[in-house]
């Protein structure tokens, strides 16, 4: 019987390491086992403040600095060279730059990324190989743990200055107003062009929420933009930012969590019309001795920035004829942040469809009168193969529906 060969896994421990008596120094000597860098630091930098800060690409993400500067010399004998390399934001974005040739004369920017600016860096100075590859993050040194720890303590130093600060301030608030009548709630300063904001005193979540509400209602109704208004919010720091991804933007009275979907979210179509009929009534849209409502339902899907993907289900009453194309009379009754899956739409369209299924053979009754309705059903054709499913190979017609 012919013997199996069985590979065995590399357990020899990683070989990387940094020498240095940084910041006694300015020196570190970075191996990993295969190459070696020698870096002399030139100013340390610091990391910008979310929604600013960026990250490297690849696998360990790391953080870009700003107002960064190293010199990095790699290889040996007639291949040893030395690089400046620079990391400053510019209009909030990273410039990855590096400076080479004699005296540093000569240079290359891009703000692609560090593996692009390094590797065309390296035809310049290598023209005849022009197969040799660099490492980004390793010719610029942001994965040296030594600087991140220092930066990291330069970020945690805004919290003991904001303290000092306070204990400061309220010796003379005491002195100018008396002994407990000056309460702290915010701080903000900049250095070197990077401001920072400290919050004083516990956070009231109810008024928080309020306040994120307020918000809300002003951007829906002035049909402002997420992404206008994170530009706003990246502008001005006392606007609100990330909290608003996460505020439930149903009415909490008439909204059915669906648990099977994690950000998904059910709102009773039944409770909308018994909300919007009367009101519909008044207007004159609706007459009662003629009790037909034309239903329309409509899906819709979008990118919000580069990561979430919505999809929503909407409704919306045709016999409102000079407000069916304003957004704000589609009403939303299924949400989530998925894309469009079968299995997904099936948990998500249930109870949509069960309470269509009932208004179209029981009606609804509003103060004693029976409202009929006729549906109409508008979408692309990929929702509707997702929901009906495909024709047969020897159906007639294209339309699911058919």
């Amino acid at each position: 019987m012919p013997k199996v060969k069985i590979a065995k896994k590399n357990l020899r421990p990683s070989l990387s390491k940094e020498i240095t008596e940084y910041p006694k120094t300015n020196n570190i000597l970075y191996t990993d086992g295969k190459r070696s860098y020698y870096y002399t630091i030139k100013q340390e930098g610091l990391y910008p403040q979310p929604p600013v800060l960026a990250y490297a690409q690849g696998k360990y993400n790391y953080k870009i600095p700003d107002y960064y500067c190293i010199e990095t010399t790699w290889g040996r004998a007639n291949n040893k060279r030395t690089v400046r390399c620079f990391l400053n934001y510019i209009e909030r974005k990273p410039l990855f730059k590096i400076m080479y040739g004699v005296n540093f004369s000569e240079e290359v920017q891009s703000n692609m990324s560090l593996t692009a600016v390094a590797n065309a860096v390296l035809k310049k100075l290598f023209p005849n190989n022009k197969k040799s590859q660099i490492s980004g993050v390793h010719l610029f040194g942001i994965h040296l743990e030594i600087l991140k720890q220092s930066r990291k303590l330069k970020l945690s130093n805004p919290h003991k200055f904001g303290e000092k600060l306070k204990q400061n301030m309220q010796i003379e608030g005491t002195i100018i107003y008396g002994e407990n009548q000056v309460n702290f709630k915010q701080v903000s300063y900049s250095v070197k062009n990077m401001d920072f904001q400290i919050n004083y005193g516990s956070n009231n979540d109810k008024e928080k929420e309020e306040k994120l509400f307020s918000i809300v209602q002003a951007v829906d109704q002035n049909y402002i933009s997420r992404e206008g208004y994170r530009v706003l919010a990246s502008i001005e720091s006392n606007l609100e930012h990330d909290e608003l991804d996460f505020l439930n933007i149903f009415d909490p009275e008439i909204t059915e969590i669906v648990q099977k979907i994690k950000n998904g979210r059910y709102r009773s179509a039944k409770d909308i019309l018994t909300y919007i009929i009367p009101v519909l009534i008044l207007n004159g849209v609706l007459d009662i001795n003629d009790p037909i409502i034309h239903l329309q339902i409509s899906r819709d899907d979008h990118n919000v920035g580069r990561k979430i993907k919505h999809v929503m289900v909407t409704m919306a009453i045709l016999n409102d004829e000079n407000n069916i194309y304003k957004p704000d009379y589609h009403y939303i009754t299924v949400f989530y942040l998925e894309i469009e899956k079968y299995e997904i739409l099936e948990i998500m369209m249930a109870p949509l469809i069960q309470e269509l299924d009932k208004l179209k053979n029981n009606g609804l009754i509003i103060n004693g009168i029976i409202w009929n309705f006729e549906f109409y059903f508008s979408s692309d054709w990929k929702f509707l193969a997702i929901c009906l499913g495909f024709n047969a190979p020897n159906s007639k017609f294209f339309c699911p529906w058919c």
